[in-house]
């Protein structure tokens, strides 16, 4: 009877079954990428809270209090409520100067914003909301302790110092401005703030006027324009990235208008518009896509050694294979420890180097032969050589990969086309019927 080592077909089965087998390191590794990975968001949010987190701003909106009737148990209520309304027209010009913080190994993106808003506000509507009374305005800033200055809010030829946001929605942060006595203003009036601020990742605006417009320009290189509202015009160079936006309070999912209490800071930030600062090359997500490959191309190294048996009649042992997998599972774990301190690419050569010479070395010394050695490691190259690049293609990897594998079945058809499975033998002879 056939040992295991004699049956072709027996070997076979097990190379599959070691192939499946190898999910279980492979997943062990996808877990310690995710790891790291979430290490990594931790770094960026403390980063972010001593600095300043994601921010988004919008012009001065008026907050005002309104009797509401409530019903009750006991008949009608009156309660005082508060009531935000948009101003007539908004534009905000944006300065961005942004670095790359570190803790550690992590790094996060981070700015620092020289924010110009300027605009109209109608009185006339104003004060058919608000008749008597002083006028408090509200400028929306998602992490106040980014602000580095604040200057006067100009409204004609008044001006209104900055105050801390008081009696507003629990959800809304921000500034505000009072205006004590607002007799004799009629029509419309345009205002003007500047700002320093500083934030992390990404900078919003928030649609919150009748017509809107929005400026930026950044020394940032790879932007991403995120929310609800792509810009009108962008320009990208090697200078950096210079992005306007153009919107009317239509396009917004809410009115003009509305109770405080009733609309969270949340559902305003869903209409909001803005630029993410993006790291051209996360490492993690590289890693990621390289461990998901991996039982596919670990499958086809295998499949490349057994082929190699079958061809040149060069025998290998199940505890060779194990080995072998073994190492091509290392493989990941050290892609993953490398590429955090040198970027993707270098830790990707240094480690297919490594994985190449290891097995290339050790079936040189197994099948007695420095040829077969090298054929073994020229294959374990050219495949993995074949796995960076449907890594860095991105798009068109599943294009490339499906051919090239298509290019892999047509060899290995074409290789063992004279082999008889049906009558191998051990000595490699095809069988004539």
């Amino acid at each position: 009877m056939k040992t295991l080592t004699q049956s072709v077909s027996l070997k076979l089965a097990f190379v599959l079954f070691l192939s499946f087998l190898m999910l279980v390191p492979l997943v062990l590794v996808q877990d310690l990428i995710s790891e790291r990975e979430g290490r990594q968001h931790e770094a960026k949010h403390r980063i972010a809270s001593r600095w300043g987190h994601q921010q988004s701003i919008a012009g001065p909106v008026l907050l005002f209090p309104r009797m509401y009737e409530q019903k009750t148990e006991r008949g009608l209520r009156s309660r005082e409520r508060l009531m935000a309304l948009v101003p007539d027209v908004l534009d905000i010009r944006v300065t961005q100067q942004t670095e790359v913080r570190y803790l550690g190994m992590y790094e996060a993106p981070v700015y620092l914003t020289d924010i110009n808003i300027s605009g109209e506000l109608d009185w006339r509507l104003l004060r058919q909301y608000q008749p008597v009374g002083p006028i408090r305005f509200w400028v929306p800033v998602t992490d106040v302790r980014g602000l580095r200055a604040a200057g006067h809010l100009r409204i004609g030829q008044q001006e209104l110092p900055a105050e801390p946001l008081a009696a507003a929605g629990e959800s809304y942060s921000g500034l505000q401005f009072s205006l004590p006595d607002p007799d004799g203003a009629d029509g419309k009036q345009a205002f003007s703030l500047s700002l320093r601020l500083a934030g992390s990742e990404a900078l919003y605006f928030l649609p919150l006027a009748e017509r809107i417009s929005a400026a930026v320009d950044s020394d940032w290189q790879d932007p991403e324009f995120v929310g609800e509202y792509l810009p009108v015009h962008r320009q990208i160079g090697a200078d950096g990235t210079q992005a306007s936006w153009q919107l009317l309070g239509l396009n917004r999912s809410f009115a003009s208008h509305w109770w405080v209490d009733e609309m969270p800071m949340a559902r305003l930030q869903q209409s909001a518009f803005g630029m993410r600062l993006e790291i051209p090359v996360d490492i993690y997500q590289q890693n990621e896509r390289s461990a998901k490959y991996g039982v596919l191309f670990i499958a086809l190294t295998f499949l490349g050694l057994f082929l190699f048996e079958v061809i040149y009649r060069s025998p290998l042992h199940p505890i060779q294979y194990g080995l072998c997998g073994a190492a091509l599972a290392i493989f990941y774990v050290l892609l993953l420890a490398l590429s955090e301190h040198l970027g993707f690419g270098s830790a990707y050569l240094i480690a297919a180097a490594a994985l190449v010479s290891i097995l290339g070395g050790y079936c040189k010394v197994v099948l007695k032969s420095a040829a077969k050695g090298l054929t073994v490691a020229g294959l374990i190259g050219a495949t993995y050589a074949l796995l960076y690049f449907l890594i860095v293609a991105e798009q068109y990897s599943l294009l490339f990969g499906s051919i090239a594998l298509l290019a892999v079945i047509a060899a290995i058809m074409y290789f063992t086309r004279d082999i008889n499975w049906y009558r191998y033998d051990q000595r490699g002879n095809a069988a004539d019927t």
